[in-house]
């Protein structure tokens, strides 16, 4: 159970007042202010006291109000617990002038001045970059009034239309809901409870791990297959797809780096991946002995490690040496 759950919870507990129950508080409230004029220093600090114990009974008895005023300012930016204190600032508000001989209803007194103060919380805290409170009173009836709109004529109004409901020249009503929206922290929860989205919104820098695992495997039987050529056709590959290093070489820079020509490069290379052709279809349908066995006889297909290769892949002369 969480803060907030636990606190509607004990709310539930607390007996609501009656209008003769609210007058008689009231009545006592304002015998108690009439005697600590005269009061003295010891009688005063107990009549203050009973003072405070009265306006916190009232104020116990209308916390679901302010809940219930609460929920219709949702998603304004700040989360439940604050709009609640809040609104408690504003329900004490309304008890300290609140006249019951006026013979108006406390809740209905008193609900004005809870929305008021969630209202200003709402415009000072809700938002990173503060608006004006003006055209925040704006776009807040303008977006009211486009979703009562839109519930009635069962679509998105116009311009002209949410212009006419509101009263205001179009240019007005569409500069009130151009509004930006609100902007909301990586790092702070959405619920009490909740990890927040930094957490849980996906790094596009950061590979998908069934991605990742994946791409080793083929990484891993590329090299693997590539082990199986001959030496001149395992370089060539290797030189040409960066299979070492990542870098990729055109047919110039392998047949400058092996010395031998571009067009020779490029049959090498055929040849290469003719064969790894090959040895795929040979591992689907005949298995790996198979292979093995025809290892032995052909021309030159060790399994032999590739030697560490530097990073700049050699000297024109080494590779002439290498291949000679």
């Amino acid at each position: 159970m969480t803060a907030l759950e636990a606190y509607f919870k004990r709310l539930k507990a607390v007996p609501l007042l009656s209008p003769a129950e609210v007058r008689g508080l009231y009545s006592a409230m304002d015998d108690i202010r009439g005697r600590l004029a005269g009061a003295g220093a010891g009688e005063r600090a107990a009549l203050e006291t009973e003072l405070l114990t009265l306006r916190n009974r009232m104020a116990s008895a209308n916390l679901r109000l302010v809940v219930s005023v609460a929920k219709r300012f949702a998603n304004c930016g700040l989360p439940p617990d604050d709009l609640i204190a809040e609104g408690n600032i504003g329900l004490l508000a309304a008890i300290d002038r609140f006249d019951p001989s006026r013979g108006v209803n406390f809740a209905s007194y008193a609900v004005w001045w809870i929305r008021q103060s969630m209202y200003a919380a709402v415009h000072d805290n809700g938002r990173t970059i503060r608006i004006p409170r003006n055209v925040f009173a704006r776009t807040s009836r303008s977006r009211t009034a486009g979703e009562e709109l839109a519930a009635r004529l069962g679509r998105k109004p116009s311009a002209a239309e949410l212009a006419d409901c509101l009263g205001v020249p179009t240019d007005r009503a569409l500069d009130a809901v151009r509004l930006p929206p609100l902007t909301v922290s990586l790092d702070v929860a959405t619920s009490e409870g909740d990890a927040p989205p930094s957490e849980t919104v996906a790094d596009a820098s950061v590979p998908d791990p069934s991605e990742a695992v994946v791409s080793s495997a083929v990484r891993e039987a590329v090299r693997e297959a590539v082990a199986r050529l001959p030496m001149r056709e395992r370089e060539v590959l290797t030189l040409r797809f960066g299979l070492r290093d990542g870098f990729r070489r055109t047919l110039a820079e392998v047949s400058w780096l092996l010395g031998v020509t571009g067009e020779r490069v490029a049959q090498i290379e055929k040849k290469a991946l003719k064969r790894l052709r090959l040895l795929a279809a040979l591992r689907e349908f005949a298995g790996e002995a198979t292979i093995s066995k025809m290892e032995t006889v052909a021309d030159d297909l060790s399994a032999t490690e590739l030697e560490p290769f530097p990073r700049d892949c050699g000297t024109q002369e080494q590779f002439q040496e290498a291949f000679g």
